[in-house]
């Protein structure tokens, strides 16, 4: 009967999936900031009461919300053409 080693290896583990993530992260940054273009677009001075539904829904399709403050700094941002964008980080492991 053979036998069989195994070494697990923590640090590289962690270097591929923070490289993982770091690139999802960076995709939904790049929709995010899509989704921010598109509605300064749309809704650039107009009532913040106007813009909330839509930029919720903007963060709700892929899972994410906002507090009501978060949804009125952005809203007031966008009614006043501010221009919002993310910016990935990189993950630490």
């Amino acid at each position: 009967m053979s036998s069989m080693k195994f070494r697990f290896d923590k640090k590289a583990l962690g270097r591929a999936v923070g490289k993982q993530i770091d690139a999802a992260v960076k995709d939904i940054s790049a929709e995010r900031n899509a989704d921010m273009k598109r509605l300064e677009a749309e809704f650039g001075g107009k009532p913040v009461e106007v813009i909330k539904p839509a930029l919720r829904r903007a963060f709700q399709k892929d899972g994410g919300s906002l507090t009501e403050a978060e949804l009125t700094k952005y809203a007031e941002a966008i009614r006043d053409g501010v221009q919002i964008r993310f910016r990935p980080g990189q993950t630490r492991w």
